[in-house]
């Protein structure tokens, strides 16, 4: 969420309304990232335990990510087309 701060707003709204992590994010990336006139891929890494978790329901704490535990994290990613 770096190239319209709005993103991040939105993103956060989504949260509040119970959104997944992973779909909040993607969903404000996907509101915002068309204006760019071309296709974007948005992604992000998240632990594979935690692909469904909300801001209420995050039923463990995942370990930091470091080289050791980098097999525990998966890449999530979505191609936005304008």
């Amino acid at each position: 969420m770096y190239l319209d701060s709005n993103e991040g707003r939105v993103f956060g709204s989504r949260l509040g309304d119970g959104w997944t992590v992973k779909d909040a994010f993607f969903y404000g990336a996907a509101y915002y990232q068309p204006q760019l006139g071309s296709e974007v891929i948005a992604r992000t890494k998240g632990h594979s335990t935690a692909e469904l978790d909300t801001k209420a329901t995050s039923p463990n704490r995942v370990s930091a990510y470091s080289s050791t535990t980098a097999s525990s994290y998966k890449t999530w990613d979505k191609v936005i087309t304008p």
